[in-house]
């Protein structure tokens, strides 16, 4: 191995950035030297994002006896489920009943939090709903958090962790009518709102905050359109926190549709708004509601796979919204992963004879979105810079 310390770091460090989603290999890496070791570690330890049952064991271990490893960690994303505990006894890496597997897996989670001092982002999708995760996970941690997605039964804890997250910019989460919102001054740097399943969580979050970036998917028991003027209007604080958004995504679907008519009076400084799901076509060509709508995203269920149908659709789309720059259609249905989608950018017609034309495509992630495809939604945690 002493040839290696004399090559440059360029010419291995991209080889060791290709293996960075082989944690296995990235492990035997590490072993194979110090050089190695010093490039390969921040690799292996700065995301840990899905990680088996087996090997968050051994990651605890080796995270409590090694704190300089669990400094490096900036994002922990973390999904249970019966499956997720039952694929770890089955394959025999793990021993013990479900039942004290939980408890167990829970205490070590709680205990790597705790290490986790320059953690960034934090994801946590809980299914068992341990009482372990809910009175004790965010308890006694140091780390000051920039994104937080929280999805379990158990929250109690909440705004209490929630007020010394003083950096935080990012938030999503599903909020319990019977729980108090946290206090807003010491959330001034939260500008992000992923509101989980409902305007429930809309409603009691969204006033006070200095939210611009909203995410919103509609729920059964949300007010019909008919009746969301009325909501908004008798909410205290809720129209001035409307009036205040700059980007909004809502997630239509079989549990609610885009009432973006109904909503159109209340964001008008909304310039980029993401429709995603059932009737999303549709519903883009109510957005003529919204004043200074510059940037419209569809992610529709049901995608014409005839290019001039696409064209015609976003043709009736900029003649409809007449301040809008920019449409980005997505070319697989929404339904599907959105990992690697890649939407059309149509550009509107510079003169009367002409027609609306593609630019090209954004990004793989999205236009203006990175998603988390971990949860049982495909919840965008996205949102825009």
């Amino acid at each position: 191995m002493s040839e290696l310390t004399t090559l440059p770091t360029e010419l291995y460090q991209p080889i060791l950035f290709h293996l960075f989603d082989d944690r296995r290999t990235l492990a035997s890496v590490c072993s194979a030297s110090s050089l190695l070791r010093a490039e390969a570690e921040p690799l292996l330890y700065t995301m840990l994002v899905d990680i088996d049952l087996a090997s968050q064991l051994l990651l605890h271990q080796t995270i409590i006896t090694v704190s300089r490893l669990a400094e490096m960690v900036q994002e922990y994303r973390l999904k249970d489920s019966w499956k997720f505990y039952k694929k770890g006894l089955e394959n025999g890496r793990v021993k013990g009943s479900v039942d004290a597997l939980i408890a167990n897996f829970w205490t070590c989670v709680t205990d790597m939090l705790r290490a986790f001092t320059g953690l960034k982002s934090l994801f946590i999708i809980c299914t068992t709903s341990s009482a372990i995760a809910s009175s004790k996970l965010l308890t006694g941690c140091n780390f000051q958090l920039l994104s937080f997605a929280w999805t379990a039964s158990y929250f109690d804890h909440l705004p209490s962790f929630l007020q010394t997250q003083k950096r935080l910019v990012h938030l999503s989460v599903l909020w319990d009518e019977d729980i108090p919102p946290p206090i807003l001054p010491e959330l001034s740097n939260l500008t992000t709102l992923v509101a989980q399943a409902g305007f429930n969580t809309v409603r009691l979050l969204l006033p006070g905050l200095a939210i611009r970036h909203l995410c919103w998917c509609p729920d059964l028991d949300d007010p019909k359109p008919h009746q969301l003027s009325d909501v908004i209007s008798q909410s205290p604080g809720l129209a001035e926190a409307f009036a205040r958004l700059e980007s909004l995504c809502i997630i239509g679907g079989y549990l609610g549709e885009p009432p973006i008519e109904a909503l159109g009076p209340f964001i008008p400084n909304v310039k980029i708004l993401e429709l995603r799901g059932k009737s999303a076509y549709s519903y883009g060509s109510t957005a003529h509601k919204i004043c200074f709508l510059r940037s419209l995203m569809i992610f529709p269920d049901k995608v014409d796979p005839n290019l001039q149908s696409r064209r015609d659709i976003v043709g009736e789309l900029f003649d409809s919204n007449k301040h809008l720059d920019q449409v980005l259609l997505c070319i697989v249905p929404y339904s599907s992963s959105p990992t690697g989608k890649r939407p059309e950018r149509w550009r509107r017609p510079t003169s009367a004879d002409e027609t609306p034309d593609i630019l090209g495509y954004a990004e793989a992630t999205g236009a203006h979105a990175s998603y988390d495809t971990s949860g049982s939604l495909d919840m965008p945690l996205w949102l825009y810079p």
